[in-house]
């Protein structure tokens, strides 16, 4: 059986599961494994549709590329990673400093595509959603209307 995680917004008690494609994304799947737990404000972006993302500092290695896709289906998750002076980060974290950092998209609806300020973007789709997609996608509509949430990623079982 796959590993999974949980997604968990603590403010509004609402919890997801999602699953690893490790056959398909090794090396990314391992290096998201060991980063967890992970607690990160929630974004939402504004280009790709229906998109939730956190920003987190680099990681130890990077996976390169792998399964990587321009484009996604509700449930989908990404890594991207983006260097120093990428124009499409959060205004207030460039000023307190981000440089090179990675992303992680959590799609939850149709028509979204991964793009940044130049286009479509590729990423890494390493992890699916298995269960309550639908709550993930209440409180990121939220999230886009009313402000950030704090997203927790912790390993199920």
């Amino acid at each position: 059986m796959a590993r999974q995680f949980e997604l968990f917004f603590p403010n509004r008690d609402v919890l997801a599961t999602a699953e690893l494609l490790e056959d398909l994304a090794p090396r990314t799947c391992q290096l998201f494994w060991e980063q967890l737990p992970l607690a990160e404000e929630t974004y939402h972006t504004r280009r790709s549709g229906c998109e939730l993302f956190v920003i987190t500092p680099p990681w130890p290695a990077l996976p390169g590329a792998e399964n990587a896709s321009l484009f996604c289906e509700a449930g989908d998750i990404f890594w991207f990673y983006f260097l120093p002076g990428y124009p499409d980060a959060p205004l207030h974290l460039k000023s307190r400093g981000l440089r090179d950092y990675v992303h992680l998209g959590f799609f939850y609806g149709r028509n979204s595509q991964p793009t940044g300020p130049y286009g479509p973007i590729a990423g890494n789709r390493f992890a699916v959603f298995r269960d309550n997609l639908e709550g993930f996608a209440a409180v990121a509509q939220k999230t886009r209307q009313e402000g950030y949430e704090t997203l927790v990623l912790r390993r199920k079982g």
